[in-house]
């Protein structure tokens, strides 16, 4: 049992539990199971672990921290928030819950009537800059359905160092910057960054701006990565006639929102992609890699104004999203963390296209996000 405990890295326990990274709402759901100890027997002598989740929250803020639990089905629920005050709150062998960490929890009961009404408990802390909280949510009931998170902060959030890599080379050359930024905040993003046409190529640069000599080829192209925004691919367009920037803004994962699988092009009426497209999906496969607590709904859309919205044009968008699916998953990516759908032309974006590229707008595939933890 000790070595199961040290390999542990179940959410159900301390020793696994789940990062929030970025104080934007997320969903998280519940384990079905209590993991290997039952740490609640330190917090509650009288409750027995049921069904749990671990969250660890490092906010990095000065001020105050309110917190929402919402759970997204009728069952009942507790929470628990302890304050990590050393940095080792869950000691080497996961045995125990220190009460002198204990911050303050609450809970919902189950409806008796079984109708599902949304209901919110609140929590609201004091934080500092160093404070790291745990939080555990608990459930008497065996499920695994999801609970609702969302955050407001009141104060100073720190800010983001900004991280420069100089790999400008001829002191006599114009030089370009690249800026790496939350499309929101406008904070800088530490991210893996890939450019192409200009004397750098095949190269992998970690950091938040970037300097280098001012050439380009007729085809540049800077493609950034960093975990919990969506991959951004662009031709590069700056002068080399002086001295320049390019801020490049990432979006941030969240349920709902769209991209494009830029690059994905298909033989004309078939499932089958043009070799080219192997690029497109291996820029997937590394995004879902990256973020490896993401569920995605891959959506295949063609270009057929006036036809029938069912049979063929169904099918055909449905296969075409299977077959990005199946590449994901025969490349190691579980099959939990992906659906696939076709949506035929029903959502085109051009219903009457004039030209070949509003045409080749309507036939596309793109990926929906589901869930981010």
């Amino acid at each position: 049992m000790l070595a199961q405990k040290l390999i542990n890295n179940h959410i159900a326990d301390c020793s696994g539990a789940v990062e929030i990274h970025h104080l934007d709402s997320t969903v998280v759901q519940f384990s079905g199971s209590y993991g290997f100890v039952d740490e609640l027997i330190d917090v509650v002598p009288t409750l027995i672990e049921t069904n749990s989740v671990w969250v660890r929250i490092e906010p990095r803020l000065k001020g105050e921290l309110s917190i929402d639990f919402t759970p997204n089905s009728n069952y009942d629920f507790q929470y628990f928030l302890f304050k990590d005050t050393t940095g080792q709150f869950c000691n080497k062998d996961f045995d125990y819950i220190r009460l002198d960490y204990f911050v303050k929890g609450d809970s919902i009961n189950k409806l008796e009537d079984n109708q599902f009404v949304k209901r919110t408990v609140k929590c609201q802390i004091e934080t500092d800059v160093d404070d790291v909280y745990y939080l555990l949510l608990h459930s008497k009931q065996e499920h695994q359905n999801s609970i609702s998170i969302s955050f407001k902060v009141k104060g100073e959030l720190e800010k983001q160092e900004v991280n420069v890599q100089n790999y400008k080379k001829v002191p006599t050359a114009y030089a370009v910057r690249f800026k790496i930024r939350d499309k929101e905040t406008g904070e800088p993003v530490i991210a893996n960054v890939t450019l192409k046409g200009i004397r750098v190529d095949n190269k992998l640069f970690l950091g938040s701006d970037f300097i280098f000599d001012a050439y380009k080829a007729p085809k540049s192209e800077i493609i950034v990565n960093a975990e919990g925004y969506f991959y951004y691919i662009s031709p590069l367009t700056f002068p080399t006639n002086k001295n320049s920037e390019v801020v490049i803004e990432l979006e941030k994962l969240a349920p709902g929102k769209v991209m494009p699988l830029e690059g994905l092009k298909f033989e004309q009426n078939s499932r089958d992609f043009i070799p080219t497209s192997y690029v497109a999906l291996k820029r997937l496969l590394d995004f879902m890699t990256l973020n490896e607590s993401v569920k995605i709904e891959i959506i295949g859309h063609v270009n057929a104004p006036g036809s029938d919205a069912r049979g063929k044009i169904k099918k055909l968008s449905e296969d075409r999203a299977k077959t990005a699916y199946l590449f994901l998953v025969e490349n190691g990516i579980s099959k939990d963390r992906v659906k696939y759908s076709g949506k035929g032309n029903e959502e085109m974006i051009y219903p009457v296209p004039k030209t070949r590229k509003e045409e080749e707008a309507n036939r596309r595939v793109e990926i929906k996000i589901l869930e981010v933890k």
